[in-house]
């Protein structure tokens, strides 16, 4: 092979390569929602684990993920994220603290669950 075929053949890979990325990104996640989904039977002596902290990202993101799907409903699971990292970004230090406020309490739960 020459060089020109070898980087023809390159081309052709990362063209199909940000096809099937953009073809991701538009897909829209629509298998519901946890409390629509049934949880797995716990085999015998199991026991349920508490679940993990949340950061104040993640719990914006879980305030304003609803919001922003209702104000922009076209836009894909990728775009949202991104929106939302922006929005985060942007957000000023004393609204974030509102989040902040609320990972901590996150963290006492998850302490109390986990003794």
């Amino acid at each position: 092979m020459s060089k020109q075929d070898i980087a023809s053949s390159l081309e052709d890979i990362q063209k199909k390569l940000n096809m099937l990325v953009k073809k991701q990104c538009g897909k829209r996640n629509t298998s519901g929602s946890d409390e629509e989904r049934e949880a797995r039977p716990l085999e015998s002596g199991e026991q349920v684990k508490p679940k993990h902290t949340r950061s104040p990202y993640v719990l914006f993101c879980m305030d304003e993920r609803v919001k922003l799907i209702k104000r922009k409903p076209n836009l894909s699971f990728c775009e949202v994220s991104k929106e939302l990292a922006n929005m985060w970004k942007e957000l000023p230090e004393s609204k974030k603290k509102k989040y902040q406020k609320m990972s901590e309490e996150d963290k006492l739960r998850y302490a109390n669950e986990k003794s």
